[in-house]
């Protein structure tokens, strides 16, 4: 064993086994079925990335690097606007019809300020940047 492949064995031992995301983050109160406007954040080819689903575009997914928080909440910026809401929801995805059970959490960010409205999407997105879960 050389040392190229030794350094891809250590890659491929420290990557992310891929998976689908768990939660979702969903823009406004209240999902409206087929246009809710939702972020997640799987594991894909051992990299976590944060997925904007568009519905209103086709269901067009653009899939950032989990660590451009700041696109992401610029996006999601826009759709708040767009949707005159200051709500963002934080659901499970059980891959059934929702259900209120599904909300783990909501906020409502500032409406004044854009910039400070930006800093508190950017933390909230945090929220979905988790590696494993546990919950039925």
């Amino acid at each position: 064993m050389d040392a190229s492949d030794l350094a891809r064995e250590i890659v491929t031992y420290n990557m992310l086994p891929d998976r689908t995301s768990p939660l979702a983050l969903v823009v406004g109160y209240h999902l409206i079925a087929g246009s809710t406007f939702v972020v997640t954040a799987p594991i894909e080819n051992g990299r976590q990335i944060l997925r904007v689903i568009y519905p209103a575009r086709n269901w067009a997914k653009i899939d950032y690097d989990c660590h451009n928080l700041e696109g992401v909440a610029i996006c999601i910026d826009a759709q708040m606007i767009a949707r005159e809401t200051t709500w963002i929801e934080l659901i499970k995805q059980t891959g059934r019809p929702r259900v209120m059970d599904d909300e783990l959490s909501s906020w409502q960010v500032n409406d004044e300020s854009r910039a400070i409205r930006i800093q508190e999407i950017k933390q909230i997105l945090t929220s979905l940047l988790v590696i494993d879960h546990k919950y039925d």
